[in-house]
C-alpha cells in the first residue's frame, strides 16, 4: 500500500545515502560521537545560491565551553572552508586565535586547533564566513529540484532535507540530535523567488543588484536535522490558521483545500490531546516534485506533492493517505521536534509515535473511516509478517556497522504496535496523561526510553492503577519489548473436561533456532459463553514459558488477544479452531469484532503456510468469508492471499489459475454484491474502499466483468471526450489495458502525453503497465525506454515498478527487452536519476533469475525485497483444496 511504501521510502532514502555515497557518519559507536567539551547555544546561518550547482554560506555559532579545551570539534562535510574565514571571540570581543584545522573525512569531523584554551563555563562565538558548498544530487542535504511550471516554463525549488546527518553538508554544525540550539536563518534570493524557513519571516533587506536577504525569527532550541530552508518560485495557497501550503503555481486552491482543512484539524486535535499548544507561529506544508515521502522539519514540513495535492475526485485510498500522512508529520511537531530522541538508537521514539498518531488522531476526525481498525490490517499485521527472526533487530537499535540503519518495519510499524499495546496495558487515561507529562517535562530537551517509562509510572501511581501491572516492574515490561527482536507466538491448549487453559510462548524464528528469550505478555481473552470485548486490560500476565489459567469454561470457543491489542500471534488447538469456524459460519458471526475476525484470518494464514494448521481446518475457517461484508477482514484475507499466491506468477498454469480464480470469485460474490460493481451516490468511505479492494483483486485475476467494463468505459471516453471518474479511473483503465485494442492503447498513450497533471500521468502510466499480451508488453517497454518522449525519470522508474507488479513474468520481459535491444548506459542513467525510487521486487522472483539477469535489473536500481519464505507448498495445498468449495 501507499502507507507501506511511504515508510519504506523514507528509510530507503537513508539506506541509499549511507551506502551509495559511502557515508559512514551514522555509526553510533562512541568514537563517532563529538567530544563533550563544548555545546552550541545559537546559530546564525546565512545561505546564498550562486549557480545551479553551488552556494555560499556563513555561520556564526554561539557556544559554551563545558571544560577547558584547546580545540573545537564539530561536523562539516564536502564544504570548502578557507582557513582565514574562521574567527573565535569571547563575550568581550577578544579573539581566540587558531593555529590549524584538521578534517577527519571518515567521521566528518572538522577540528579547529586553538593557540589558547577555552575556559570552562565561558561563552564564545565561532564564525565561519564565505565557505562554499555544492548542491547534492542525492535529494538529501541542500539540493535543487526542477519542475514544469505554468505555460511549460521551468520552475525550481531549492530545499533542505537533513535527517539524519546531512545538515553538516550545508553548514558547519554540531550535527547530533541531543545538541540542541536556537537558529536564526538568513536566505539570500532574487526578486523572482520566495523563501521559507522554520519560523516566520521578520524582515527582508535589499542588498543591491537583485539580491534580497530574508531574515527569519529565532527558533526555539532544536536539533540540526530539523532545520529547513527553501528558495523557490512556487506559490502559497489560502491560509488556515497557522497552516499554509506551498505548491507549484499551476495547482488550484480547490486541489489543496482538503489538506489545508484537515492539516489544521489535525494540528488542533494534537494540541487538545497533548494539552500543549503548537509552539511555533506558523506551519508550512510544501509539495515537492520527486520528493521521497515526507520530512517533519519544525514549522516547514516537506512532502512528495501527491500528499499535498488531493482533489476531491482522487481515489478514496489516496484521499485517506493525504490525511494519514499529514497526521504523521504533524504529530512529529510534538514527538521528535518538541521532544527529541537523545540518539539515533531510539529512532522509534520519533517514528513510532508519529505512526501511531497518523491513524489514531486522524480517527478522531473521521470516525466513519475506522482508521483505528484499519491500523490493524495496515500496520500491525504488516509488522507481524515482516518482523521475523533472524533478520530483524530490536526497537532499541544497536549500530553494528556504519551502513546499517534501523529498518522502517521496526521504527515505524513495530514501534507503533508496541505503543498501542502499552496504551491498552495502562488504559487510555494513564497513556494520555503519561504522554502529557512526558512532553511537558522534556519539552525542548532530548530523551531516551526510560524517561518515557518514568512518566507512565508516575501517572499509574497518581491514578491508583499499579495493579494493572500484576506486580511487575513497568520498566522491565517495556524494556523487554524494546530490546527484544521479533515477537512471541502464544499457543493455546484447552482442557475441555476441566475448563483449564494452558498458554505457552515461543520465539517466532524462521531459522528454526531455539531462543531463550521470555516476553512479558499481556494476555487478554474472552469466551463464547461469557463474551466481553469491551475491556482490553490485561487478564493474565505471562512471564514464563507456560502458564495455566483455571477458567472454568470448557464450552464454546476462547478468543485470545482482544482487538489485536497485544503484539503476538495466537495458535489454537484444532478443536478451538473448529468451534471458532462454526461460530463464524453462524448468523451471529459479527459478535466477534471485525478487527478480531481480521486477525484470526491473518494468524490462520500464518500457521497454515508453516504447516501448523491443517488444510481442511484452514479452508473451512476462511470459507466463512462468503458471507463477510466488512472491509477490515476482507482486506486482511486479500492481502495474505496476494502474498501467498503472487497471483501474476501463478498464471503460468492455466488449470491452476482457473481454480484460484473460480474459488475467489465465489468467495467474494456476496461481499461485492453488497456494494455493487459500480459507484453509488450513497456509498460510504468504507463501501468505496471495499469495492476498490475486491475489484482490484478481480481485475488482477482477469475477471471478464472487470475487463469488459474497463473496455466499455474507455471506449465511451474516446467517443464522447468525457473522462472516467478520477477516483476509480486507474482500476478500470488497468482492466481495459489487459487486452486492449490498438486504437484504445494509442488513445491512452495520447492522453498521457497531453496532460500536465502529474497525478493523471501516474494513473495512465500505471494502467498502461497492466498489458499482458506480448505485443503490448513490448509497446509499453518501448515507451518507457524511449529517450525522446517527455517522460520524467521518476515516471520511468514507477512505470517499470508497476509493470513488474501488474504483468505476468514482468521481470523477465524487461530483461529480454534490454538484451534484444542492446540498451546502453544512456538508458540506465534514466533510472539512476531516481535512485530513491527503487523498483521493489519480491525475492522469490529474484531467486528464479540468473546472475546475469539480476545484474541487468540491479543496474536499473532494483531492490529484491525479502518475503517471508517460499510459499509453493502452501499454494499446492490450496489449489488442491479449493475445488470442493466451488
Amino acid at each position: 500500500s501507499f502507507v507501506h511504501l511511504y515508510c519504506m521510502m523514507k528509510v530507503l532514502k537513508l539506506i541509499i545515502y549511507f551506502t551509495i555515497f559511502n557515508t559512514q557518519v551514522i555509526c553510533q559507536t562512541e568514537d563517532y560521537f563529538l567530544p563533550e567539551s563544548v555545546k552550541p547555544l545559537r546559530y546564525i546561518v546565512t545561505l546564498e545560491p550562486l549557480t545551479q550547482t553551488n552556494y555560499r554560506g556563513s555561520v556564526s555559532i554561539e557556544l559554551q565551553a563545558l571544560e577547558s579545551t584547546s580545540n573545537i570539534t564539530l561536523h562539516a562535510k564536502s564544504l570548502e572552508i578557507p582557513n582565514n574565514s574562521i574567527k573565535i571571540r569571547d563575550v568581550y570581543g577578544n579573539e581566540v586565535f587558531h593555529k590549524d584545522t584538521i578534517s577527519d573525512e571518515e567521521k566528518d569531523f572538522f577540528v579547529i586547533i586553538l593557540e589558547t584554551e577555552l575556559q570552562r563555563g565561558r561563552v564564545y562565538t565561532l564564525t565561519i564566513e564565505n565557505y562554499q558548498g555544492t548542491f547534492t544530487d542525492s535529494r538529501t542535504g541542500f539540493y535543487i529540484e526542477k519542475f514544469e511550471s505554468l505555460h511549460k516554463s521551468e520552475g525550481f525549488i531549492t530545499l533542505s532535507d537533513f535527517e539524519p546527518t546531512s545538515a553538516r553538508e550545508t553548514f558547519p554544525c554540531f550535527d547530533e540530535p541531543h545538541l540542541k540550539a536556537t537558529f536564526i536563518v538568513n536566505l539570500i534570493r532574487s526578486s523572482s523567488s520566495i523563501s521559507a524557513s522554520n519560523s516566520p519571516l521578520v524582515q527582508t533587506l535589499y542588498l543591491g543588484g537583485d539580491r534580497y536577504q530574508d531574515v527569519y525569527k529565532e527558533t526555539p532550541p532544536m536539533s540540526t536535522y530539523l532545520v529547513a530552508f527553501i528558495i523557490c518560485n512556487m506559490k502559497y495557497t489560502r491560509q488556515n490558521g497557522k497552516i499554509r501550503l506551498l505548491v507549484r503555481p499551476q495547482f488550484t486552491e480547490d486541489s489543496t483545500d482538503f489538506v489545508l482543512t484537515e492539516a489544521a484539524n489535525v494540528l488542533d486535535a494534537m494540541e487538545k490531546y497533548t494539552g500543549i499548544k503548537y509552539l511555533l507561529d506558523k506551519l508550512d506544508i510544501v509539495g515537492v516534485v520527486n520528493k521521497v515521502g515526507g520530512m517533519e522539519n519544525w514549522g516547514l514540513i516537506t512532502f512528495d506533492e501527491q500528499y499535498v495535492i488531493c482533489p476531491d475526485n482522487n481515489t478514496r485510498w489516496a484521499i485517506q493517505t493525504c490525511l494519514t500522512y499529514n497526521s504523521h508529520e504533524i504529530a512529529h511537531q510534538w514527538f521528535g521536534n518538541l521532544v527529541t530522541l537523545k540518539s539515533w538508537h531510539y529512532m522509534w521514539l520519533n517514528e513510532g509515535f508519529a505512526t501511531y498518531f497518523q491513524y489514531f488522531i486522524a480517527a478522531e476526525l473521521r470516525s466513519s473511516w475506522r482508521l483505528d481498525e484499519q491500523y490493524v490490517v495496515e500496520e500491525f499485521q504488516r509488522s507481524l509478517r515482516e518482523d521475523l527472526l533472524p533478520s530483524t533487530e530490536p526497537m532499541d537499535f544497536i549500530f553494528e556497522a556504519s551502513y546499517v540503519f534501523p529498518a522502517a518495519i521496526i521504527s515505524y510499524q513495530k514501534a507503533s504496535t508496541v505503543i498501542r499495546m502499552t496504551k491498552h496495558i495502562l488504559t487510555e487515561s494513564v497513556f494520555q496523561n503519561g504522554l502529557r507529562l512526558y512532553l511537558n517535562t522534556y519539552k525542548l530537551r532530548v530523551t531516551e526510553p526510560k524517561n518515557l517509562y518514568d512518566c507512565y509510572l508516575d501517572i499509574l501511581r497518581r491514578e491508583g492503577k499499579m495493579h494493572l501491572l500484576g506486580g511487575l516492574n513497568l520498566h522491565t515490561i517495556l524494556s523487554n519489548w524494546a530490546k527484544s527482536s521479533g515477537y512471541p507466538i502464544v499457543t493455546v491448549i484447552r482442557h475441555y473436561t476441566t475448563g483449564d487453559v494452558t498458554f505457552s510462548q515461543q520465539v517466532n524464528d524462521l531459522s528454526g533456532d531455539s531462543e531463550d528469550n521470555i516476553w512479558y505478555i499481556p494476555l487478554t481473552y474472552t469466551f463464547q459463553n461469557r463474551m466481553n470485548f469491551e475491556s482490553t486490560v490485561t487478564d493474565l500476565w505471562m512471564t514464563n514459558k507456560t502458564v495455566t489459567a483455571q477458567t472454568g469454561e470448557p464450552r464454546g470457543w476462547i478468543l485470545v488477544n482482544k482487538h489485536a491489542t497485544g503484539y503476538y500471534r495466537v495458535a489454537y488447538d484444532n478443536e478451538n479452531w473448529r468451534r471458532l469456524t462454526e461460530f463464524l459460519h453462524s448468523k451471529d458471526y459479527e459478535l466477534i469484532p471485525a478487527v478480531n475476525r481480521a486477525q484470526l484470518i491473518d494468524d490462520a494464514f500464518f500457521f497454515f503456510i508453516r504447516d501448523k494448521l491443517d488444510t481442511d481446518i484452514f479452508l473451512d475457517f476462511t470459507s466463512y468469508l462468503a458471507k463477510e461484508q466488512d472491509y477490515i477482514p476482507i482486506k486482511s484475507y486479500l492481502t495474505d492471499l496476494d502474498i501467498i499466491f503472487e497471483l501474476n506468477e501463478i498464471r503460468r498454469d492455466d488449470n491452476e489459475f482457473g481454480i484460484v480464480k473460480g474459488y475467489l470469485i465465489t468467495l467474494l460474490k456476496a461481499s461485492l454484491d453488497g456494494v455493487g460493481l459500480y459507484a453509488r451516490e450513497y456509498d460510504t468511505h468504507m463501501d468505496i474502499l471495499k469495492r476498490e479492494e475486491i475489484m482490484k483483486m478481480l481485475c488482477t485475476l482477469g475477471d471478464f466483468r472487470c475487463r469488459l467494463q474497463g473496455l466499455r468505459m474507455l471506449t465511451e471516453w474516446k467517443a464522447t471526450g468525457k473522462p472516467l471518474r478520477n477516483y476509480d479511473m486507474e482500476m478500470w483503465l488497468c482492466a481495459a489495458m489487459q487486452k486492449p485494442t490498438v486504437p484504445l492503447w494509442n488513445f491512452l498513450i495520447q492522453q498521457y502525453s497531453l496532460t500536465d497533471d502529474d497525478i493523471l500521468r501516474q494513473k495512465y502510466l500505471r494502467a498502461l503497465s497492466c498489458a499482458n499480451s506480448v505485443v503490448f508488453k513490448q509497446r509499453f517497454l518501448k515507451f518507457i525506454f524511449d529517450l525522446h518522449n517527455n517522460m520524467k525519470s521518476q515516471e520511468r522508474t514507477d512505470g517499470l515498478a508497476s509493470f513488474v507488479r501488474n504483468t505476468f513474468m514482468g521481470a523477465k520481459a524487461i530483461i529480454h527487452y534490454i538484451k534484444d535491444n542492446q540498451l546502453d548506459d544512456r538508458y540506465y542513467s534514466l533510472f539512476r536519476d531516481s535512485m530513491e525510487r527503487y523498483l521493489l521486487m519480491p525475492s522469490e522472483i529474484g531467486k528464479k533469475l540468473t546472475a546475469e539477469d539480476r545484474k541487468i535489473l540491479t543496474r536499473l536500481c532494483v531492490l529484491f525485497v525479502t518475503d517471508e519464505e517460499n510459499n509453493e507448498k502452501a499454494v499446492r495445498k490450496l489449489v488442491e483444496g479449493f475445488p470442493k468449495y466451488l
